[in-house]
């Protein structure tokens, strides 16, 4: 009976797939109102759904506010966040960060998604997911952001930005790095 945090949570595919995996309930903050109003509309199971619109900066302000959660603090057995981070710099995704990880129940999960920091170098515009990044240095663009393209399942091209950040930037913050190999 798990109760999960879904930080940038968007139109709620991720919460809806949490809920399908087991998770009790799910809370999820948006910084997009009409995002937070299409996963109002999309998720499907009464209580098992909460959502507000919130900056990320405001987080566990935001949970005692619009949520009712007296204690936003150790309130999750699990937080997620993906695809957030890319729209964050360095020092707001520390912040971000910080106040997820004072939201989760000690023993906690934390688990996160973004462009790995090397697509800063893929430039074939008939890549499912590149950046317009001709000539950026993978050092000199950290806290910049780069436009780009990611396809749908579909086929069709949206347009996406990312705040470039180094694999640096990631481990000074105490994350470990798994590395998943398919079995051959």
């Amino acid at each position: 009976e798990k109760v999960v945090l879904d930080v940038g949570c968007g139109e709620g595919y991720c919460a809806r797939k949490v809920v399908e995996l087991g998770a009790a309930k799910v809370v999820g903050s948006d910084i997009s109102q009409e995002m937070i109003h299409g996963a109002r509309q999309t998720s499907e199971g009464g209580d098992r759904f909460q959502y507000y619109a919130s900056p990320v900066g405001s987080l566990l302000e935001c949970l005692k506010e619009h949520m009712g959660i007296d204690r936003p603090k150790g309130a999750f057995d699990v937080a997620m966040a993906v695809f957030l981070f890319n729209y964050l710099t360095a020092f707001d995704m520390e912040d971000a960060i910080i106040q997820i990880y004072q939201a989760l129940k000690p023993g906690g999960t934390f688990v996160f998604s973004v462009p790995h920091p090397s697509m800063i170098f893929c430039h074939d515009s008939d890549a499912v997911f590149h950046l317009d990044s001709k000539g950026k240095g993978y050092y000199s663009s950290r806290n910049q952001m780069i436009l780009g393209q990611i396809s749908t399942i579909d086929g069709k091209k949206l347009n996406i930005m990312s705040v470039h950040k180094t694999m640096g930037d990631y481990i000074q913050l105490g994350f470990r790095l798994w590395i998943f190999k398919k079995r051959v």
